[in-house]
């Protein structure tokens, strides 16, 4: 098994921070457990065997099964099935370590026929009929680049900003696959966003905007392809645009301190016009 790479950020990153040590710990037998592209077995016994070998009498099934929960949980790790057999797949593997292998030794979340497996809110598995989209290709290729200039957006994490997209808009329909004609928009808008960081808290925006989940005069909802379409819209977001309106804001309204009306008051000031905010929607 090759050498992993860990780096100092795991002392500040606040998603391990939140981690129990025993999960903590757990996590990183699975970085030098998994294979060059991350992906290793589900199942809880062989990850017991292959973790702990050497406290195999005191982990037990039920303490792995619950570490693996929270890891789902904290977006550290995402399960998948094919053919019948579940595997684990560690979520921002391509973003830190090295790909040597040609190809992964076990089926990897792009074949045709594999499958998400996600959780309910008791803890539940669920089965989804959207499969994942992780190009093995495409993260080989993001690691070779990665020195050429990951951070300037020269290669498109495609299948994080999807995985994130579904799973904080929850509001929004589902992305269930990114076709050529979305990674061509994608990959242009990545330029301006240039870090997941930054688009988990555009995705979080649209969750939080009224308007953008249809509370609107014409019942509009935006989308994954809306969001994406032109830079126009993403500017907007990221500049709070669609933030709901504060008290002394509603309706679209503001109150000008300094212009007083005819009745001796202060007046209204429009801080939008209503349409403005369609113009670059397709609908």
């Amino acid at each position: 098994m090759p050498n992993r790479i860990l780096k100092e950020t795991i002392c500040t990153s606040e998603n391990l921070n939140s981690l129990d040590p025993e999960v903590e710990v757990f996590f990183y037998r699975l970085i030098v457990t998994c294979d060059d592209y991350g992906i290793f077995f589900a199942n809880t016994s062989i990850l017991r065997a292959k973790c702990f070998p050497l406290r195999i009498d005191k982990i037990k099934d039920k303490d792995i099964e619950k570490w693996i929960g929270v890891l789902i949980d904290s977006n550290l790790i995402f399960l998948y099935e094919y053919e019948g057999r579940q595997y684990l797949k560690l979520s921002k593997w391509e973003r830190h370590q090295q790909v040597r292998a040609t190809k992964s030794k076990y089926p990897t979340p792009d074949m045709e026929g594999a499958q998400i497996i996600s959780r309910d809110n008791n803890g539940n598995q669920l089965i989804s009929n959207v499969p994942v989209f992780v190009s093995v290709s495409d993260s080989s290729n993001r690691i070779r680049n990665r020195d050429k200039g990951e951070e300037s957006g020269e290669t498109t994490p495609y299948s994080e900003l999807q995985e994130i997209f579904n799973r904080v808009c929850v509001s929004f329909g589902k992305v269930q696959k990114m076709s050529n004609s979305r990674k061509g928009k994608v990959k242009t808008r990545w330029l301006e966003i240039k870090t997941i960081e930054t688009f988990e808290e555009i995705c979080n925006k649209m969750e939080s905007s009224n308007f953008l989940r249809g509370d609107n005069p014409r019942k509009w909802k935006a989308t994954f392809d809306w969001l994406f379409e032109n830079d126009n819209n993403l500017v907007k977001v990221i500049e709070g645009n669609y933030d709901n309106k504060q008290e002394g804001r509603a309706n679209g309204y503001e109150r000008d301190q300094g212009i007083s009306g005819e009745d001796g008051g202060s007046v209204k000031k429009p801080k939008y016009q209503v349409h403005n905010m369609y113009e670059d929607e397709d609908i």
